[in-house]
């Protein structure tokens, strides 16, 4: 199937998002933290990724994942676009000797932040608090409270990040991480005259994307109930 290319990709951000998904939305028997639903709603895209970090006073990071964006945002047939992978590098500075392994949900808050990620094949992200948490929601089971990260370049403003770390590392007070579009993995996938930009403009991949059964189950875990439109 065409996108066997990135069934690692996929088959993880499953299970990130099994880590955080609203807690209506798992069936009952998995007991996930409750990220908030609006930000499902609300937000102009999502990043799922893993990220693995090896430190020794200055710590490298490595990690993939894939980003899926909302098509239509707002309109009666808004939808989820087929799935750009990509790999993260970054450092942490500062850090404790160690490892760990984190997974991150990241919402984009604005088209700039897609643009970008269209345009550029990255984004560049850098946090300079850990673990801030939302108060008015209780949060449970692993996924660490909301954490807001700049999102590299002029006006691209933050996004909203929750994430899950397991290991023996102490987070550092600045970290940042680069997330680059896996050229050769999307062309595997989607073929060799594929983009990220065509395949987040949904000219490329939706119906290999909905057909295959990893990536429907990751599109069932981003369900959220839409606002109904107000009568004038």
């Amino acid at each position: 199937m065409a996108l066997d290319a990135m069934k690692k990709e996929l088959s993880q951000g499953y299970v990130v998002l099994s880590h955080g998904v609203p807690a209506e939305h798992a069936g009952g028997k998995a007991m996930p933290v409750k990220v908030p639903e609006k930000h499902f709603r609300d937000c102009y895209g999502v990043v799922i990724f893993v990220e693995y970090e090896l430190a020794l006073v200055v710590g490298a990071a490595y990690g993939y994942g894939v980003i899926i964006k909302k098509i239509n945002k707002g309109a009666p047939d808004e939808k989820w676009s087929a799935p750009v992978p990509f790999t993260i590098t970054g450092a942490q500075v500062g850090a404790s000797a160690g490892y760990a392994k984190s997974e991150f949900i990241l919402f984009l808050t604005s088209v700039e932040q897609m643009t970008a990620f269209e345009k550029y094949a990255q984004l560049d992200l850098t946090a300079e608090a850990i673990g801030t948490g939302d108060t008015e929601e209780q949060l449970r089971d692993g996924m660490a409270g909301r954490l807001d990260v700049k999102i590299g370049g002029a006006g691209k403003g933050s996004g909203i990040l929750y994430g899950n770390s397991s290991g023996a590392m102490v987070s550092a007070s600045l970290g940042t991480s680069v997330l680059i579009q896996d050229h050769e993995k999307l062309k595997r996938a989607y073929g060799k005259d594929a983009s990220a930009q065509k395949v987040l403009n949904g000219e490329l991949g939706m119906e290999a994307a909905y057909a295959d059964p990893i990536m429907a189950a990751v599109y069932n875990q981003t369900v959220y109930k839409k606002q109904e439109t107000k009568a004038s």
